[in-house]
């Protein structure tokens, strides 16, 4: 709200509306784009609701994803750290302060686009789910713009806003596309989504998925204003996060298993596929480090008196995490197996796979947990073992022509599912062996150093 920079955006604002209208009333008084003053206040409200979502979700999105890296910047984030006031109120006070110019803006343009919709014959019903729809989604992009940038690490980037341009300019034309079609769609608003066995408006329904998840992404913001040195997900938020995500993505799939349009096998396997989106990420979040290994050595042979062993170090570590994550996944695939009314037991191999693809990266990333103290570049090595995990088999079969080696990739096992007719017992016993062979050396190097744990805290 600094005088220099409020005009400077509320002239670029205002020069956007004149540039508007002066198009839109010149397409209109010329008969060229508009036959009707109906058409035109249509065609405004369009025009007016991308503009907003470029307001709401990008701009804003992208202050909120700069407010701490520039207090670091600035040298003043340790200052705002020991702030005598709530999580909360610092949290309010980065997405309300650092988008006030903003929401000042978005609050005209809402004004603007109501009335252009109503004057449009818009019906009231579909202006309400749109302005619920954009509220709910600005909400969680700005919230997870700010959850991503607490407590950062490295310099401030000085080519940030030509980032945020570049973003705008590629975006736009994505968004403007999705306006058109949400334009040409008609009764939207009357248009019916399944949630198990209810029925609700789709953009009702996208607006209440999207504000359970902007629910998260605020418990993880005041998680990390108040234990930054903490992963964002305890053990416990882990596995509610996972049986929460399940719970949603079951209930989107929950009419279609029962009822599949396009093959229940097809519907099945892509549930499978996009819940396994959850075990993948959810670990990333929650990773305990190594030194959090050694202060549970140290409180569990103070507290306990008995000898720590690698069972009770196992249950502490990311590894067990992973793990019961994956059994929860694979409890809720072979619930939608059963519902889609497909072989249970064909299934379980597929299951088995997957398990074998998840606990090689799974196993890395504990590599780098347990290894990293000792290795400041491993994690770029790392992700160079995963790049090459996931590419370099559909590089070799592409090159032989040979299409049994791209299915150890695991987006090439992914394309050979879809293709039931090659599915083989031994050849998901082949991909499992292999996975499980190249998941030996990480384990070997994990048992070492959880070992060598075990015997520095025995020896203190």
């Amino acid at each position: 709200m600094r005088p220099r920079q409020f005009w400077i955006y509320t002239s670029i604002y205002l020069a956007v509306l004149l540039m508007i209208f002066l198009i839109n009333y010149s397409g209109y008084k010329n008969e060229v784009m508009y036959k009707t003053l109906t058409g035109l206040h249509k065609s405004l409200f369009f025009q007016f609701l991308v503009l907003q979502i470029l307001v709401m979700w990008v701009w804003a999105s992208f202050n909120s994803s700069s407010a701490v890296r520039e207090e670091v910047t600035d040298k003043t984030y340790d200052f705002f750290r020991m702030l005598p006031i709530p999580a909360r109120s610092k949290m309010v006070g980065i997405l309300v302060g650092k988008n006030l110019v903003a929401l000042l803006l978005a609050a005209l343009n809402f004004i603007l686009l109501i009335g252009f919709g109503l004057a449009g014959k818009l019906s009231a019903n579909l202006l309400a789910q749109v302005v619920l729809l954009l509220i709910s989604v600005a909400l969680l992009a700005n919230s997870v713009a700010l959850l991503s940038s607490v407590n950062p690490k490295g310099k401030k980037s000085k080519s940030g806003i030509v980032g945020f341009i570049l973003l705008a300019f590629f975006l736009g034309p994505a968004i403007i596309n999705g306006v058109i079609e949400f334009a040409e769609a008609k009764d939207i608003e009357l248009v019916k989504a399944k949630f198990f066995t209810l029925e609700l408006p789709v953009l009702i329904l996208i607006s209440l998925v999207v504000l359970y998840f902007w629910c998260w992404s605020i418990k993880g913001i005041l998680r990390k204003f108040t234990r930054e040195d903490e992963p964002m997900f305890t053990r416990t938020g882990a596995y509610l996060f996972m049986l929460g995500y399940q719970f949603v993505l079951f209930g989107l799939f929950y009419y279609y298993l029962l009822h599949p349009k396009s093959g229940a096998f097809t519907i099945n396997l892509a549930f499978w596929l996009t819940s396994l989106y959850a075990i993948v990420s959810i670990p990333l979040g929650s990773k305990r480090s190594f030194n959090r290994y050694l202060e549970f050595s140290g409180l569990y042979l103070s507290s306990s008196g008995s000898k720590l062993r690698l069972p009770r170090l196992f249950l502490y570590s990311n590894l067990s995490l992973g793990l019961g994550l994956f059994a929860i996944w694979a409890i809720v695939a072979m619930t939608t197996t059963s519902l889609a009314g497909l072989d249970f037991v064909e299934h379980l191999d597929v299951i088995a796979v997957f398990l074998s693809f998840y606990l090689f990266l799974l196993l890395l990333l504990e590599v780098h947990v347990v290894a990293s103290p000792y290795a400041s570049k491993l994690g770029v090595l790392l992700i160079f073992i995963v790049g090459v995990y996931a590419v370099f088999p559909l590089i070799v079969a592409g090159i032989f022509d040979i299409d049994e080696v791209a299915w150890h990739s695991p987006f090439g096992y992914v394309f050979y599912l879809f293709d039931q007719s090659q599915r083989q017992l031994q050849t998901t016993v082949r991909i499992a062996v292999v996975n499980l062979l190249l998941s030996a050396v990480p384990a070997a190097i994990i048992l070492r150093r959880y070992v060598d744990v075990i015997k520095a805290r025995r020896k203190m």
